[in-house]
């Protein structure tokens, strides 16, 4: 074989193998649009059979139906945990899931955080997928409600991140990512979640390495990628697409970077300054210009904070249009915006919570004054029937009294 073709083959070969278990509704949206994209190895898990039905998902993806209902779970995260509980060990001996594991180097558990099921499961399953396969990236990708969500979905939310975050204090080691369906506020959520799950892919893709081109530079391979991506914590990725000189004359790539990282899909950072690793892919033109091309990355470092590791891909593409894509990993919790989402919530248990006793004392002091009308009705009249009369004895008395 040509030395040539012997690369080509290679190349295939080399090239990190994404497995997607997509849980919920938004799980299956995800799977639909990643197999659509190229990526096989996707699976589903849902507790709704609607869901799954070859109306709404690609026939040729496999699921998985947790309970034995095939009903949903209501958004109850723990009415999702206990019809997991009733199959979850058919799941993990299911061949197809098996295999697509076994296939992998990295799988992701994509969900949105805010419904019963995958909010409920996802992050049992992450723990499961951690412990049997050890070797391999698990990467958790969830999806924040809107804060006009609400406080169940937002309730939800925070307590599947949560749990996550508390994977990785038990050691497991979980990078996860995080999107913001705030972001796509004023927009219907149909439209919303395709959006957001074009994100998802966009990211998948870089994950992959479908943005690595061939340089004869500075080169990202496989091996890097996952050392890139494998840090516990929030990772993030930042795309940009249609730079020109005369964009990069008025500002640096940094600078557009550091935009994009302020107004993102991706829920916003900590900017506590941990930062563990750093890729940079750029796609760009040979004669742009800019800092970055020198490895100068003040701006972000100020920005974002000094990482461990800094991963560079630098290839030369042909025409006046250059794409920059950022991945940074190993962050921090990003405890603003969990901590929006947590006041809200505080202060509508609070406000229910205060209602709720109004309503109690109310109807409390309602059924006291019932009892005071009831008591003083105008009305003696016997309406039970029950009343005979007076014995022959007090009738005496009566009338012996009466004058």
């Amino acid at each position: 074989m040509p030395e040539n073709n012997i690369i080509d083959a290679l190349k295939e070969k080399v090239q990190l193998r994404i497995g997607i278990c997509g849980c919920g509704n938004a799980g299956s949206q995800l799977c639909d649009a990643a197999y659509k994209a190229g990526f096989t190895n996707v699976f589903c898990v849902n507790s709704s059979s609607k869901d799954m039905d070859n109306d709404v998902l690609n026939e040729q993806i496999p699921c998985f139906l947790i309970g034995n209902s095939g009903r949903g779970a209501g958004m109850n995260r723990d009415a999702a945990k206990e019809l997991f509980k009733m199959n979850f060990r058919q799941l993990f001996d299911n061949m197809r899931f098996k295999q697509i594991c076994d296939e992998s180097d990295v799988i992701i558990v994509g969900t949105s955080t805010s419904g019963g099921t995958g909010s409920g499961i996802s992050p049992i399953i992450v723990k499961g997928l951690k412990q049997m396969y050890p070797g391999k990236i698990i990467i958790f990708y969830g999806i924040l409600p809107r804060l006009s969500a609400s406080d169940v979905e937002l309730s939800n939310g925070a307590a599947c991140v949560s749990e996550i975050e508390d994977l990785n204090k038990g050691g497991l080691g979980i990078p996860y990512m995080l999107a913001d369906l705030n972001y796509y506020e004023g927009i219907s959520n149909e439209v919303a979640y395709v959006e957001v799950v074009k994100k998802m892919i966009d990211d998948i893709k870089a994950i992959a390495g479908n943005y690595l081109n061939y340089s004869k530079y500075r080169m990202i391979d496989e091996n890097d990628m996952k050392v890139v991506i494998s840090p516990s914590g929030y990772l993030s990725i930042y795309k940009l697409d249609g730079i020109t000189q005369q964009m990069v004359d008025k500002e640096s790539i940094q600078s557009m970077l550091i935009k994009q990282i302020k107004h993102s899909p991706a829920v916003e950072i900590a900017r506590d300054g941990l930062v563990d690793q750093m890729a940079f892919i750029y796609n760009v033109p040979e004669d742009m210009g800019d800092s970055a091309k020198s490895g100068d990355y003040t701006e972000i470092n100020a920005y974002l904070g000094r990482p461990l590791g800094v991963f560079e891909n630098y290839a030369v593409v042909r025409g006046g249009i250059a794409q920059v894509i950022l991945i940074v990993s190993g962050q921090s919790y990003p405890i603003g915006k969990m901590s929006m989402i947590n006041d809200i919530i505080r202060k509508g248990a609070e406000s229910r919570r205060q209602k709720m006793e109004a309503r109690k004392t109310a109807d409390s002091s309602m059924n006291d004054t019932y009892k005071f009308l009831q008591d003083s009705s105008i009305s003696n009249a016997d309406l039970t029937g029950k009343n005979k009369g007076i014995d022959e004895a007090t009738k005496n008395n009566v009338l012996d009294n009466l004058f």
